[in-house]
């Protein structure tokens, strides 16, 4: 993702306040399986408006992951609305461990 310029915001047909372009969309991945594509604007995820990177990891970290999370995107200057399924806890090995 990349943060973009009002100008930017307005040729993709996102609010003047929110929107992160999505650059690229690697197979496999949480954006793949949210349902995101390359060019699409990210502008809300759950209840908050997206207007950084930052805001994008802030409110990716507060997702109860176990719940499904509402994301709208503009694409091809239309808003569209993803369901971002929930995801499987995955066990992280304990430092140290074998």
């Amino acid at each position: 993702m990349t943060e973009i310029t009002p100008a930017l915001r307005e040729h993709y047909g996102a609010p003047e306040e929110a929107g992160v372009l999505v650059t690229r969309v690697e197979p496999e991945r949480l954006a793949d399986l949210a349902g995101l594509e390359v060019g699409d604007v990210l502008v809300r995820i759950g209840d908050a408006p997206i207007s950084s990177e930052r805001e994008v990891r802030v409110n990716l970290v507060r997702w109860n992951v176990q719940e499904p999370l509402k994301v709208q995107v503009i694409r091809a200057s239309k808003l569209v609305d993803l369901d971002v399924a929930p995801v499987a806890r995955v066990e992280r090995p304990r430092a140290g461990a074998r």
